[in-house]
C-alpha cells in the first residue's frame, strides 16, 4: 500500500514539474523556428534585391506572414525592426560557427 502511494506521489510530482517545463521549451522552439524562417528569407531578399525600398517592403511582408503563423514569434518580436535588431545582435555576438550551428546559415560582412 505504501509503495502505491509512493508511486502515485512520484508520478504526480514528476508530471507537475515536466508539463510546465515542456510548455516553456515548446514556446522557445516556436520563436526559434520563426527566427530561422525570417533569417533565411532575409538572406534570400538580400541576394535577390538591389533596390532598398523593394527589399524593405519584402521584409515587412515576410515578417507579417511569419507573425500570422507563429504566435510566439509575434509576441517576442512586435515589429520587423525588433527582429532585425535581434539578428544583428546574434550575428555579431555569436561566432560564425555557433550562428551557423543554430540557424544553418551564415551572413557575409557585406550582408551584415
Amino acid at each position: 500500500m505504501e509503495t502505491t502511494f509512493l508511486k502515485v506521489g512520484t508520478i504526480v510530482a514528476v508530471t507537475a514539474f515536466y508539463i510546465p517545463f515542456l510548455i516553456v521549451i515548446t514556446k522557445g522552439l516556436g520563436a526559434k523556428s520563426g527566427r530561422r524562417h525570417f533569417y533565411r528569407s532575409l538572406k534570400n531578399v538580400f541576394e535577390r534585391e538591389t533596390d532598398d525600398l523593394r527589399a524593405i517592403d519584402q521584409i515587412s511582408i515576410i515578417y507579417r506572414k511569419i507573425s500570422e503563423g507563429n504566435t510566439e514569434f509575434s509576441k517576442k518580436y512586435r515589429t520587423p525592426i525588433d527582429i532585425c535588431e535581434d539578428l544583428l545582435a546574434r550575428v555579431t555576438g555569436y561566432t560564425k560557427w555557433t550562428f551557423k550551428f543554430h540557424y544553418s546559415l551564415s551572413f557575409t560582412a557585406e550582408e551584415i
